[in-house]
């Protein structure tokens, strides 16, 4: 688990502030799809609720990447009543995510595929 939190941790770190774009209106919460997120009930409804912003936000990004639904619902949640703010912060991400974070974004995504080989967590 520990390994787990600091993979995540890691990705986070860094990257918030870079591709944010400047001061988003709320305190925001970040997952992503490192390891298996399973929706909740509470989850669900905030979901339903930013369908049309997230599924705005599926247009922007690329078909080499995989990003779910919660990984948007992030940032339709971190710029209320923004659309175009969200975009932006997503293509800021993504643009991240292929260039100074590649290979961070790399290095996570390989110790989850080994940590998750058996089936279940083990490092």
């Amino acid at each position: 688990i520990i390994s787990r939190i600091l993979v995540v941790s890691a990705l986070l770190a860094a990257p918030s502030n870079a591709f944010m774009g400047g001061k988003p209106n709320k305190p925001r919460s970040t997952r992503l799809k490192a390891v298996p997120y399973k929706i909740g009930a509470k989850t669900e409804g905030v979901l339903m609720n930013n369908r049309f912003v997230v599924d705005s936000l599926r247009q922007v990004v690329p078909d080499d990447m995989e990003m779910g639904d919660v990984d948007l619902l992030r940032f339709a949640l971190a710029y209320p009543d923004d659309r175009v703010g969200a975009e932006k912060a997503l293509k800021n991400a993504i643009k991240w995510r292929k260039s100074t974070g590649k290979s961070i974004v790399d290095a996570a995504k390989d110790a989850v595929a080994k940590a998750t080989a058996n089936g279940g967590w083990d490092n």
